[in-house]
């Protein structure tokens, strides 16, 4: 009888031990499955997109229109509609924000009656969906490029400006969208994201399309999910 015991505790110990190496065997191959592999190791990634356009002058601006490119894939903007529902952040006193969405770019309108610093914002967060930070200009939201097959890289973006000012007024403008994916294991946080950026600087009254330096990072981070 104690003969029998001892085989069947050897062979529960051999049991879980088994398991133990086949469930450190799982998480070691999917770590190595991005995205798949949150779903067999049951986290859930945050995916979130975060916008801020900055408007910096030398002096007043006045019966000012500015359409500010947001983030978009094929006129969708998740970013943008932020601003429609009320929910961007920044805006200063007698300054409103709203969107605009055409076929192929996605813009803010700022609107006011004087205007020398501003600092908008807005974030959403996707879910369940994880942000494609390796390829986003075939599968994320993109300052949308002036003309089509530009290099993303290294590329314009059209701003539309009205305002009034002095002649040596020199304005600029900063925009940036982060898209990032976060998550939590065992051995820390990890995330990836990607950076698209646009800088643009003016001098003296405008009222007019204008083009923008605009450029996009991807692929910074993390692509191994448990390692």
């Amino acid at each position: 009888m104690d003969l029998e015991k001892m085989e069947t505790g050897k062979f529960l110990a051999l049991l879980i031990v088994i398991l133990v190496i086949f469930a450190g065997l799982l998480m070691f191959v999917a770590g190595f499955f991005y995205p798949l592999g949150f779903d067999a190791l049951g986290i859930d990634p945050v995916s979130t997109y975060t916008y801020t356009a900055t408007v910096d002058a030398t002096g007043e601006l006045t019966g000012v229109t500015m359409f500010l490119p947001v983030p978009s894939n094929k006129g969708n903007s998740p970013l943008g509609v932020e601003f429609a529902d009320g929910r961007g952040t920044g805006l200063g006193s007698g300054i409103t924000a709203d969107y605009f969405a055409a076929k192929d770019a996605a813009f803010i309108k700022v609107v006011g009656d004087r205007l020398k610093s501003e600092k908008l914002g807005a974030e959403v967060e996707i879910d369940p969906m994880i942000i494609d930070t390796k390829n986003p200009v075939a599968n994320a939201y993109l300052f949308a490029p002036a003309e089509a097959d530009s290099d993303p890289a290294n590329y314009k973006v059209n701003v539309y400006l009205k305002y009034n000012c002095a002649e040596d007024t020199v304005v600029k403008i900063s925009l940036k969208c982060v898209g990032k994916n976060q998550w939590s294991y065992y051995n820390g946080d990890k995330d990836n994201s990607y950076v698209n950026t646009m800088e643009l600087s003016v001098k003296g009254p405008q009222s007019g399309w204008v083009t923008a330096d605009a450029s996009c990072v991807s692929g910074m981070g993390d692509y191994r999910i448990s390692l």
